[in-house]
């Protein structure tokens, strides 16, 4: 819970007149009973726990934290009773299935009060008294570093835990990192700064799945095994919000390659600006409007809001939309029944280091909702149990599975191998039957899961499943990994890249170089340019180009930024005071039109603002009204409305101070403006970096392009 945005921590009531109307609203626990709550997991049956704070993010001392356990009987939206489940410092999140509730926590003895580690643990309840049976069973030690926590408290440590329907526990890791934390059957890792960590939910086979993050606080996964975070970063320049997609093993360049570097790791699907990412929740429920479902919902703690990432299939990832959902005082976690409950934690003011009289929980549901009772799933029948697999809830989805693998009874894995072949199954069905198979027939399962690549509607999820445990991978084939690097469908092609990693045979090698370097495609002559409308000399320092071209007959414009000849170091952009003059000699900006697509060798193409995102300057200092900041190589793509006669605009490079070198440099470039199709030379590199210090060298090397 980072500090952040203290204009916005404002009261419930400031966000009720713009939360949606077609929902039904409740306080379902208040700060008598739910103070301070830092975490919130519902079971599949309705239960509800929360994990009270009351240190905060910044507190110390033990005795102060505490799950507590809600039960709502007649469904009304309020609780009805309540137990404290278990006494536990600093519950930073929760899972519950069945008798087992899975909890991030810290230990602060009594005796000393000093903070002595931070673990993942399991409590069980067998007689369901709503009271755990005894201590909590330590499943990961020291997944956060003591020190830091003795320090700092509980803030930037790792916070929410979710469980996949792959039977992973995946774990938000801040950026304090862990330092040789250990599972139960006595893996050790290591992990500078934040990310993703997950493990079996018995302790074991503990691993990375992604890292490159600050201070991530929960994680959100789909039926597809899409994980999203939101989670800030700080580089002097404010907290601002990533959406992140991680694909497994993926590098996300906090902090050192994120901002400049973004064509060394995977970058952000955006950056939202300032904000305080907190709980996440991928919601998909029949029992929400279809408005509502199916996309990941991101709570924002300095915000006062809880979001909806509308999603869009772009390749192997995605492009997103946020939009505001429900606004509540500093909401820090949610989660979601199997009825269709939605359950949000309110921490309301309670301060960073927590506050005994603020908080509470508020449960959210669609108009026209209605009650139905989840199945007591150990009393069903095994037909009726693997049934559930199909069902249209990834809350009993993932609640039938992990009861399918409770009773390990391999005589269901053909029921369940059918449903994943069934193509009349949703194919969020199937890939949950895909992952319960791998899971109750370990190795065994992988014949099967090979044969069923073949359909290209599961070829991603089988081939994941397949090489989803390392140790169950040495007798894979390559073969159909191999196959998938070739084909089309890029998911496929990243899930193949990604599984023949795992299966670690060299052999893979030379399939994967090649899938990472495919070859060049030759240039059509039929797509060859027509004669540049016009060309610049090189613009170096404060030169600018003064460009004013006829537009007679030209439909398609493309304005293009070339590096001078040494590299695309420092060819930071701009098209300035951009007009197009119509046939009865009306101005019209340029940037009042959408391009139809925009390139650049670095950062991006905006509006108003330098490739960096940062204000927009001229290197020779003189004034302007519009400009469109890009990076060379770029390549603007216009299509021109035909009532437009002439461009007048002046190409510049752009005014910028260099921070790690502390002085102001530019490359000189070249400005074009072309019609027709667009032929690309191929960009030139240096040997070495123009621009490296004489005398400081703060990496083994320094890449080609400093920029």
């Amino acid at each position: 819970m980072t500090k952040l945005i203290p204009g916005l921590l404002t009261s419930l009531s400031v966000f009720a007149a713009a939360n949606p109307a077609d929902l039904t609203y409740t306080k379902y626990a208040g700060s008598d009973l739910a103070p301070s709550p830092a975490c919130i997991a519902a079971a599949a049956t309705g239960e509800v726990y929360v994990g009270v704070d009351l240190l905060g993010s910044l507190g110390k001392g033990p005795g102060k934290g505490r799950i507590v356990r809600f039960v709502d009987d007649n469904q009304d939206g309020i609780a009805d009773k309540h137990t404290v489940f278990a006494e536990i410092d600093n519950p930073r999140g929760l899972i519950s299935f069945g008798d087992k509730l899975y909890v991030l926590h810290t230990v602060i003895p009594k005796d000393t009060g000093i903070l002595s580690g931070m673990h993942l643990s399991v409590l069980t309840d067998k007689d369901r008294d709503g009271i755990a049976d005894g201590p909590p069973e330590i499943l990961i030690r020291d997944i956060s570093v003591p020190k830091h926590n003795q320090d700092r408290g509980a803030d930037h440590t790792t916070n929410g835990i979710r469980m996949g329907i792959d039977g992973w526990i995946y774990i938000a890791v801040g950026d304090f990192g862990y330092v040789n934390a250990q599972g139960t059957d006595g893996t050790t890792l290591t992990m500078l700064g934040g990310g993703v960590l997950r493990v079996r939910p018995d302790g074991t086979e503990m691993e990375v799945y992604t890292h490159g993050l600050r201070n991530i606080y929960d994680v959100a996964i789909d039926p597809f095994m899409n994980i999203f975070t939101r989670g800030n970063t700080n580089d002097g320049g404010g907290w601002n919000i990533r959406f992140i997609h991680h694909i497994q093993t993926g590098q996300y360049g906090y902090p050192m390659l994120f901002k400049n570097f973004t064509d060394e790791i995977i970058p952000a699907l955006e950056d939202l600006g300032g904000g305080s990412g907190t709980g996440a929740l991928f919601l998909d429920e029949s029992t929400w409007p279809e408005k509502y479902n199916k996309t990941p919902m991101m709570a924002d703690w300095g915000r006062n809001q809880v979001y909806i990432h509308r999603l869009t299939p772009d390749a192997a990832s995605f492009t997103q939309k946020a939009e505001d959902f429900i606004g509540l005082s500093q909401p820090s976690d949610l989660d979601v029944d199997g009825s269709g409950q939605l359950y949000i934690a309110a921490w309301e003011g309670a301060g960073y280091k927590g506050n005994p009289a603020r908080g509470f929980v508020q449960r959210v549901v669609p108009d026209g909702w209605t009650y139905k009772p989840f199945p007591d799933l150990p009393k069903l029948a095994p037909d009726a149990l693997v049934k559930g697999l199909t069902a249209d809830s990834a809350t009993a989805r993932l609640a039938t599975q992990q009861e399918i693998l409770t009773r390990s009874d391999k005589a269901l894995a053909p029921a369940i191998l059918a449903i994943a072949k069934d193509s009349k199954n949703s194919p969020a069905a199937r890939v949950a039957a895909i992952f319960t198979y791998k899971q109750l027939l370990g190795a065994a399962a992988n014949p099967a899961l090979l044969e069923l690549a073949g359909d290209p509607a599961m070829t991603e999820f089988a081939l994941r499943a397949a090489a989803d445990r390392l140790k169950q991978n040495a007798d894979l084939p390559l073969e159909p990994f191999e196959k998938a690097l070739v084909g089309s469908n890029p998911r496929v092609q990243a899930a193949a890249a990604v599984a023949l990693g795992r299966i670690g045979k060299k052999e893979a090698a030379k399939a994967l170089l090649a899938a990472a370097i495919p070859p060049t495609a030759k240039q059509s002559p039929a797509a060859a340019p027509k004669p540049p409308l016009f060309e610049s000399k090189l613009i170096s320092g404060n030169e600018t180009a003064e460009i004013e071209i006829s537009l007679v007959g030209v439909n398609n414009l493309y304005l293009v930024v070339e590096e001078g000849g040494n590299g695309n170091g420092g060819d930071h952009a701009g098209w300035f005071d951009p007009v197009l003059t119509n046939r009865d000699g009306k101005q019209v900006p340029l940037t009042q039109l959408k391009w139809k697509s925009a390139t650049q060798g670095w950062g991006k193409t905006l509006v108003n603002k330098a490739p960096d995102g940062k204000p927009i300057q001229r290197a020779d200092g003189k004034p302007h009204k519009q400009a469109i900041g890009t990076h060379a190589k770029s390549v603007i793509h216009y299509v021109i409305p035909g009532a437009m006669q002439k461009l007048k605009v002046t190409a510049a490079l752009l005014r910028l101070q260099e921070r790690r070198l502390g002085r102001q440099f530019q490359d000189p470039l070249r400005a074009a403006c072309r019609h027709g199709h667009l032929q690309r030379r191929p960009a030139r590199h240096t040997e070495s970096c123009r621009h490296r210090p004489p005398s400081r060298r703060p990496f083994p090397r320094l890449p080609e392009s400093y920029r």
